[in-house]
């Protein structure tokens, strides 16, 4: 935000040479300094070279920028080796995004996250979508030990099809699917204990990307998966509100959910 009046200085997306506040046109490099304040010059007791935006942590993983708060805390990326080696020969940091859907979800975003980190509902709620080719039985769920990552690679069970790989990384970066051609990233967006936003990126690799049937039987597999999710979501929620809610019995195909679980608690100060 604005050193001047904290006027919220970038939204959306895109790219620049230098960051110009909308409200009063202060403009800082890309060093976080201030380079031009309109009707400042001389002002008393104002020193431009003193006013300069916050610094923070930046580091890039598979082409995803990483920001940071605290400047002294651990590089994620060195954490995410194991990741890595699931992800070599997958080109995700060349992929480009296509499109994006956008789903406003009245319940706590941790719901959305458990349905997306385990492949055991496949059955129930995917019959004619990803069961048939990615049962969820044959789920492989995956952790980094204490590191804060999460996997699940599915082996397709029809011929021709390649596999996928769903992965999570806390806290910023929900479950990804990806496969050797294309990509969807699932940015959650809490606005409170009861409500989130749920935005589905579509990614492909760049050969792809002008290839209009194939990007839209990206966004419509993706729009047809999401939907169904929207029912368990919604009623698991509901029967989270309920007096009568217990605490969940894991199934070893949602260690995920476990492995996520025990790191949020523990970065919450409670125990796990």
């Amino acid at each position: 935000m604005c050193r001047h009046r904290n006027m919220v200085l970038l939204s959306g997306t895109g790219n620049a040479a230098a960051i110009r506040c909308p409200y009063h046109l202060w403009t800082y490099s890309w060093d976080g300094s201030l380079v031009a304040a309109p009707q400042t010059a001389g002002l008393d007791g104002f020193d431009r070279s003193e006013v300069c935006l916050p610094r923070l942590a930046v580091e890039t993983w598979q082409g995803f920028v990483l920001v940071n708060t605290d400047l002294d805390a651990e590089p994620l990326a060195p954490q995410l080796v194991g990741l890595d080696e699931r992800l070599a020969g997958l080109r995700i940091d060349e992929m480009v995004r296509v499109g994006a859907i956008e789903w406003d979800q009245p319940w706590n975003w941790k719901t959305t996250f458990e349905n997306y980190a385990e492949s055991y509902h496949h059955q129930g709620v995917h019959p004619d979508t990803l069961q048939p080719i990615f049962p969820g039985e044959r789920s492989l769920p995956a952790t980094g030990g204490d590191a804060p990552w999460l996997a699940l690679d599915h082996e397709s069970t029809v011929e021709g099809v390649e596999p996928i790989l769903v992965l999570a990384v806390f806290p910023l970066l929900w479950p990804t699917v990806v496969r050797p051609d294309s990509m969807v990233w699932l940015r959650i967006e809490p606005h409170g204990p009861a409500r989130s936003t749920l935005t589905t990126e579509v990614f492909v690799l760049p050969e792809l990307a002008d290839d209009e049937e194939v990007v839209a039987g990206h966004l419509e597999a993706t729009r047809a998966v999401n939907a169904q999710d929207e029912v368990p979501n919604r009623g698991v929620a509901a029967g989270l509100a309920s007096r009568y809610a217990t605490t969940p019995v894991l199934h070893p195909l949602e260690a995920g959910i476990d492995h996520f679980t025990r790191w949020y608690l523990q970065r919450m100060g409670a125990d796990a």
